[in-house]
């Protein structure tokens, strides 16, 4: 499955929202990371991106909700995975 196109503008929040999440800001990260997945609801590089923003925050489910779904867009991008493995020893499901 071939990730969906994005608009200029969305590159743009994609680019704002990884900055935030660089200097360790999830909170100004989270508002153009919606703005993609709104456009883009199947986008793995936002759903990675929120992923990672929940975490920040604390919200671990939210957080393996997110990068889940990322996984399953890019079942073999070992970042995604690894990122994943994190939030799930984070909510505690260290079974899994």
């Amino acid at each position: 499955m071939s990730p969906p196109s994005l608009s200029h503008a969305a590159h743009q929040w994609l680019s704002e929202a990884g900055k935030a999440l660089s200097q360790g800001r999830a909170d100004l990260a989270e508002q153009p990371l919606k703005r993609v997945l709104a456009e883009a609801p199947g986008f793995a590089g936002a759903q990675l991106m929120y992923g990672i923003a929940c975490q920040m925050r604390g919200e671990n489910e939210t957080a393996v909700e997110y990068m889940r779904k990322a996984a399953q867009q890019r079942p073999d991008d070992p970042n995604i995975l690894t990122t994943l493995g994190g939030a799930l020893y984070d909510s505690g499901a260290t079974e899994e």
